[in-house]
C-alpha cells in the first residue's frame, strides 16, 4: 500500500483475487478507490467455505469494482475486458 500513495507514474490497472494473505482484495479496492479513484480495479473471486461467489463478487461491485472474474475465468476474456477498459 505504501507503493499506491508513494509511486509518482500512474498505474494503467490493477487485478486482484479477493482471497489474499494480509491484504483481502475487497481492502485493497477500497484504498485503490480512496488513493487513486480512477484506476480500473477487477476482482477475482472462486468464492469461499461459508462464502458463496455472489456474495464475494457483489461486494467487490458495490465498492466500485470495474470488473468481477469468477474463477475458474477465461484469459481470453481477462484480454478482452482489458482491452475494452483501455480504450474507454
Amino acid at each position: 500500500m505504501l507503493c499506491l500513495r508513494q509511486c509518482t507514474s500512474a498505474f494503467d490497472l490493477v487485478i486482484a483475487d479477493v482471497w489474499m494473505p494480509r491484504l483481502n482484495g475487497i481492502d485493497l479496492l477500497q484504498r485503490m478507490r480512496a488513493i487513486r479513484p480512477n484506476t480500473p480495479v477487477f476482482v477475482i473471486t472462486g468464492g469461499a467455505a461459508r462464502i458463496p461467489i455472489e456474495s464475494t463478487a457483489a461486494m467487490a461491485r458495490t465498492w466500485g469494482a470495474d470488473h468481477v472474474f469468477y474463477k475458474p475465468f477465461d484469459n481470453e476474456n481477462l484480454i478482452a475486458t482489458i482491452r475494452q477498459h483501455r480504450i474507454e
